[in-house]
């Protein structure tokens, strides 16, 4: 499964959702979009 961040993921969707809609994990991983270390969507609440 593709990881993305919440800011990548609401760019692909054009959608505004944010952490509180989403389950994202606790530690740092690659986004398979911006190439940075941050915390990444796991599953919608």
């Amino acid at each position: 499964m593709a990881e993305y961040c919440l800011d990548c993921f609401n760019k692909m969707n054009g959608t505004d959702y944010d952490e509180y809609d989403f389950v994202v994990s606790k530690d740092l991983d690659l986004c398979e979009g911006c190439g940075e270390w941050k915390p990444v969507v796991i599953t919608k609440r």
